[in-house]
């Protein structure tokens, strides 16, 4: 399938299913947008350092050690997907940032502490998301123009700042990380694809499908079950093959596209992630040393 016809389709696609509850989402995320702001203040911030954008895929799980030796520093920002914030702090890493633009109400926040992370939302995120938000928030619009999108962004404000969609949340990131002008992007996590599960443990998937398991459906099976079902396109590594669907087919053209014509360096960590000539692949552990051999500090 031809790149900007699979692109066309994504975005027609929200547009159809979609759009209605942006509208309805939006009247009530307008009182916290008047709070908050946009992406401004996001700017100074992200300059010049280096941005780990977190996605939930298996991989994350692998650089979770490397990950938290570098978390804290005052040269590198964590920017965790909204499903990925949940395993990363069950390990003991409290990114700086968390983005999300689920529209539909998900736990992936419930009971945790987010007083200390600042949310990235979409403007037209699910409104008990941020309602739930205990810390700041800068909220963003999707750079899709033409109608019915630009009055969307009218009613939200041009000025909160416009992200690129990708088609799923962790380009939105890139997009962002980019646009602030940041030292490195890091893709962890950012798989793509997968071959026998889809997710990181510790996701709020991960509650459903093991309160699904029993001796009959263990939950290895489960997974695979999943995984099967979603099997939509193949990606070949060598001699092992993963599986992707639509929509992560879209990012992972997206995202090599937007990184082979970024100034700033993109690095990926996900298997099978971004193909390789697109992407330099580095694993968390050589992009820590990295960033372990430059400029020390905490974050204040």
């Amino acid at each position: 399938m031809d790149r900007q016809e699979l692109y066309a389709q994504i975005n027609a696609g929200m547009t159809q299913e979609r759009f209605h509850s942006f509208e309805r989402s939006l009247r009530l995320n307008k009182p916290f947008i008047a709070r908050w702001g946009g992406l401004h203040p996001l700017v100074a911030e992200l300059k010049d350092r280096h941005v780990v954008v977190c996605g939930a895929g298996p991989t994350l799980e692998e650089g979770m050690p490397h990950l938290k030796k570098i978390s804290e520093r005052a040269n590198v920002a964590l920017i965790a997907a909204d499903m990925a914030y949940r395993p990363l702090l069950r390990a003991g890493i409290h990114p700086r940032y968390a983005i999300s633009c689920e529209t539909t109400p998900r736990d992936f926040f419930a009971g945790l502490d987010t007083s200390k992370t600042t949310l990235l939302a979409f403007s037209c995120v699910c409104p008990r998301t941020v309602r739930e938000w205990k810390g700041p928030i800068r909220f963003y619009n999707w750079l899709l123009r033409g109608e019915p999108w630009d009055a969307l962004w009218n009613e939200a404000g041009t000025s909160l700042g416009f992200a690129a969609t990708g088609s799923i949340v962790t380009s939105q990131a890139l997009s962002i990380a980019l646009g602030c002008g940041a030292q490195s992007v890091m893709l962890a996590g950012n798989d793509l694809g997968f071959a026998d599960h889809c997710y990181a443990r510790g996701t709020v998937r991960d509650a459903g499908v093991i309160a699904a398991c029993t001796r009959r459906a263990p939950l290895d099976a489960i997974e695979f079950s999943a995984a099967w079902r979603a099997r939509h396109y193949v990606i070949p590594r060598g001699e092992k093959k993963y599986y992707t669907n639509h929509q992560f087919l879209a990012a992972k053209y997206w995202m090599e596209d937007t990184a082979s014509k970024s100034r700033i360096p993109v690095y990926d960590a996900g298997i099978p992630g971004c193909s390789p000539g697109k992407v330099e692949k580095l694993g968390m552990k050589h992009y820590a040393e990295m960033v372990l051999s430059s400029r020390k500090g905490v974050w204040q």
